[in-house]
Formats: C-alpha cells, structure tokens, sequence
C-alpha cells in the first residue's frame, strides 16, 4: 500500500494554522509533521489541540532550505505533500493524490498553482509540492 504525508513549516502562524491543519486532515494522511521556526504568538498552541499532528520545534534561521531538510528528515510516507499555513489548494483532495500516485511509477513529483489566503491571486510560480519521497525508496 503506498502511504502519503504532509509537512508544513511555519512560524507565528497563529491566524492560519488551524484551517491549514484541518485541510491537510481532510486529506486523510499517513503522516503530518509540522515543524515551527520557533513561533512567539499561539501557533504552537493551537498544532497541539491536533494529537494526530507530529510537532517539532527547530530553529528557524536565515535559509528555508535548512527548515525543509529537517521536516523531510521525519517524512516516512513514499509521498509528501509540503504545504504552506497560508496557502489554500483548491481542487486537490484524497481521490486526487490517490490518482496522481498511481499514474506512472517513473514521475517523481507534481506542480500546481497554489493561492494565497494574504494575496488575491493565484502563485503561478511552478511548486513541486507532491513528490516521491527519494529517502524512502
């Protein structure tokens, strides 16, 4: 059976947060680690009403890239979905990542237009965001 989760970074996210942890639960996922650069408002308070969520604090420094590694770390799904606490994924839901994991054994990873709930336009920038995770092969 092939499993999928879901890893957000955030910090000071305390207005997004709750309805970014009910949209990755809607998606039903194996795994749900989110990680906090180290919140000063009640980001944290909120991600530990959700006893499914896998909370782990890290620093956060000047490279995002260093806050990515460290959330991949803990992914053990062989897919993963890197969501943001204020963005929002319309159209994608279960069905959707179950179809997209079954298409082609050799695609690695998908791109999608996300919109941003502090922006009102699409983020047309190409995202991988659902990908293979290469570390649990």
């Amino acid at each position: 059976m092939t499993t999928f989760g879901i890893y957000c970074i955030c910090q000071n996210e305390e207005r997004f947060i709750r309805q970014c942890i009910e949209y990755g639960l809607s998606l039903k996922p194996d795994q749900f680690v989110i990680v906090d650069g180290g919140s000063k408002d009640k980001t944290l308070e909120i991600i530990r009403e959700y006893p499914q969520i896998e909370l782990f604090e890290n620093p956060m420094g000047l490279d995002f890239s260093v806050q990515r590694n460290f959330s991949l770390s803990k992914m053990k799904t062989d897919w993963i979905l890197h969501i943001d606490a204020d963005e929002n994924y319309a159209g994608l839901y279960r069905q959707k990542l179950d179809e997209l994991m079954g298409i082609d054994h050799k695609i690695i990873g998908y791109s999608f237009p996300t919109a941003h709930l502090t922006v009102k336009q699409n983020d047309i920038d190409p995202h991988i965001r659902f990908f293979r995770n290469l570390l649990n092969l």
